[in-house]
């Protein structure tokens, strides 16, 4: 009795299952793993980097792209931020089609007294699922010359 023969055809078996699935992947298009199920956003934060000051406080503004990945639509019940009087966030539209995209824009105010840098968090929340989690962060430039690209 010969041993080998079973393990050949185990090994080709093995190659056309990794063929068929490399196939699989190729057809449907490797993005469509990578997509998570429900609301995302290809940034799942942003950095202000050094927020030029204008009078007393630094001001800057950014605008993420909310994704909704389900096969129906989805209701943003609340809008939550982690520090009212530094974060405003406001939805195009609080109900996102399925398979639509809906823009969240954000604006950050420093106080020119905080130079240190500053995170805060942005939650949506839907009135189903879970919610969706941007982190935003800056600081208040020393000068009023600073790039609002500098880190």
């Amino acid at each position: 009795m010969n041993n080998k023969f079973p393990y050949k055809y185990s090994v080709l078996l093995l190659l056309a299952f990794l063929a068929v699935g490399g196939l699989i992947i190729y057809a449907v298009g490797p993005s469509h793993f990578l997509v998570p199920a429900g609301l995302y956003s290809k940034e799942n934060g942003f950095d202000f980097g050094r927020i030029p000051v204008n009078g007393r406080v630094a001001q800057a503004e950014h605008r993420f792209e909310i994704f909704n990945n389900t096969g129906h639509e989805v209701i943003i019940e609340d809008i939550k931020v982690s520090c009212s009087s530094c974060i405003g966030a406001k939805l195009s539209n609080m109900v996102i089609g399925a398979k639509e995209s809906q823009w969240l824009d954000v604006s950050i105010t420093i106080p020119q007294t905080q130079f240190k840098k500053q995170a805060f968090e942005i939650y949506l929340v839907p009135r189903e699922g879970e919610p969706l989690r941007m982190t935003v962060w800056g600081r208040a430039a020393f000068s009023q010359f600073a790039s609002i690209t500098e880190v």
